[in-house]
């Protein structure tokens, strides 16, 4: 704050400066002290007459015995800007801050006690107002480990009503740094199309009841994140031997941060005939909570790195499904 104020002082002294009826290199700044009267008079060679006073900002918020500033920008009939030191402040309410010091255009407050009261600018028979606010102490900053984005995988997907989908939430921090172990809730834009069946922090399943769209939404610490899901009454056939689903298992597993976990994907044909010897990748949404040790086709090996939660996914011939891993 005392860095800000002297920017701000630095800034009216050269307002002042420009203000002043004294020209040449010993001209003197001359700043009108609280208490002061200020007569409603245009200085020789000023535009005007003056139209309007703006006070800027229109609002501020401080903690009692900080200080605030504020400028009171003029305009004539026509919109153009007027330097004018002959301004007039007042403060509506002198008990919740004090006028310290008029420089002209510019004010700088004292934050007295919790409240609010009107910061008012006069020149020339025009006046405009800010508010002040004023309380006992600021909030202080959001810790550098808040969650700052909420990106919800995969950000779309297309099932069958009846089926089931799975969606994990990416918490990040403001520089970029995933989060786990954060509370998330979920919910669904229609409910007629889709519901939430079971939710383990970052990994939701929503089982579908209707064509139609929804929107999938996460939210953690105030920040939310969103995926598409797209319902059809039925899917076209798959060719014939194609790969038509595939299911992970374990559905979810959970294991200490250092150890290791397996999946497996299991291929069906559209007759539900169990398939096998067809090409599967495996990827995990957050590399930083486990990593892949090695895949051999339809099963997949994990190291878990720290605690969190992460999606375990199997990818063939287009169709995919997903496990849940959690790291304690």
């Amino acid at each position: 704050m005392r860095q800000m104020l002297a920017a701000f002082m630095a800034a009216v002294a050269i307002t002042a400066a420009a203000c002043s009826d004294e020209t040449g290199p010993n001209r003197r700044l001359s700043p009108t002290l609280a208490g002061d009267s200020s007569v409603d008079s245009t200085p020789p060679g000023n535009p005007g007459p003056v139209a309007s006073v703006t006070v800027t900002p229109s609002g501020d918020t401080v903690a009692v015995r900080d200080s605030a500033g504020f400028f009171a920008t003029l305009r004539d009939a026509q919109g153009n800007v007027i330097s004018d030191s002959h301004v007039k402040w007042s403060v509506a309410d002198p008990t919740v801050a004090r006028i310290e010091g008029e420089f002209g255009q510019s004010v700088i407050l004292r934050a007295l006690r919790s409240g609010s009261t009107l910061v008012t600018a006069k020149s020339h028979g025009k006046r405009g107002s800010a508010e002040l606010v004023v309380v006992e102490s600021l909030p202080p900053p959001p810790p550098a480990d808040s969650v700052a984005s909420v990106t919800v995988m995969p950000a779309a997907d297309t099932v069958v009503r009846g089926d089931s989908a799975i969606f994990f939430a990416l918490l990040r921090t403001a520089r970029g740094d995933t989060l786990s172990g954060r509370a998330v809730t979920w919910s669904v834009s229609d409910s007629t199309v889709a519901h939430v069946e079971a939710a383990f922090g970052q990994t939701v399943v929503i089982r579908t009841s209707g064509a139609g769209f929804a929107l999938i939404t996460a939210t953690s610490e105030g920040k939310s994140g969103s995926a598409q899901l797209i319902v059809r009454d039925s899917a076209p056939p798959p060719p014939p031997d194609s790969v038509a689903t595939v299911t992970v298992t374990p559905a979810t597993d959970t294991v200490a941060a250092g150890d290791s976990a397996t999946f497996f994907a299991t291929l069906h044909d559209a007759q539900g005939n169990v398939l096998s010897g067809r090409q599967v990748s495996w990827t995990v949404s957050d590399s930083s909570v486990a990593a892949i040790m090695s895949a051999s086709g339809q099963a997949v090996s994990l190291r878990a790195l720290r605690a969190g939660s992460t999606l375990v996914t199997a990818v063939s011939e287009g169709k995919s499904g997903s496990g849940s891993l959690i790291v304690r």
